[in-house]
């Protein structure tokens, strides 16, 4: 494949930087979060964090977020590259940045929202989630299904976006970015629907992995 060329402008630069950090700090912290809750926790710690633990959030993962959908809206019917294997990242990346950002813009209202206003307990998280894992329509899990795809969609376009970020930037060369961006994205998709599974059926951590 032909090497990932060096960012053509500083918005450029900032657009990935806006991806790559948010959404790395947005996995790590909700898989942290799950898997606090799969080892016996009683609460999701993240969730009763306090003033301080939400303005970080604020600043350093919901604003940053939403200058990097807003630019990536923008950019979305630019040109795409030339040669292929650049064409087919960003294919890839627009496509699973979309998905993402529905699959983002539905946990903040069907979670984080509640909590913060207040009908939703901490405490009562982890078995609203295991009940809607659970949940099936006609004998099938979609709320799960769809968590799947959306954890999916989330781990991809990280990965994706911080093997660019790491080539542009000149930090690592294509083959260890590569390498390094799909360990990250394999390892975030495998703990995330290892949660999903788990809340679904029931299972702890321990349980689960052995």
């Amino acid at each position: 494949m032909t090497p990932l060329v060096p960012p053509r402008s500083r918005g450029q630069a900032w657009f990935e930087l806006t991806g790559v950090v948010p959404l790395g700090l947005f996995v790590v912290v909700h898989l942290a979060s799950y898997a606090s809750v799969l080892a016996g926790a009683d609460t999701f710690g993240v969730a009763s964090g306090g003033v301080l633990f939400l303005v970080l959030e604020v600043a350093l993962v919901w604003l940053p977020l939403a200058i990097h959908a807003g630019y990536g809206l923008r950019r979305l019917w630019a040109r795409l590259e030339p040669d292929p294997a650049e064409r087919a990242r960003s294919v890839v990346l627009r496509a699973s940045g979309g998905l993402a950002l529905a699959f983002i813009a539905a946990h903040v209202a069907y979670f984080r929202v509640p909590l913060l206003r207040g009908r939703i307990a901490p405490e009562d998280l982890a078995e609203l989630l295991a009940a809607r894992f659970s949940s099936t329509v006609d004998g099938v899990p979609w709320f799960a299904i769809v968590h799947l795809l959306g954890v999916a969609a989330v781990t991809a376009h990280l990965g994706l976006g911080l093997e660019r970020f790491l080539c542009r930037s000149g930090i690592a060369r294509v083959r260890s970015a590569r390498r390094f961006s799909f360990l990250v994205a394999g390892l975030s998709f495998c703990v995330g629907s290892a949660t999903v599974v788990a809340l679904a059926t029931g299972s702890t951590l321990p349980r689960f992995l052995y």
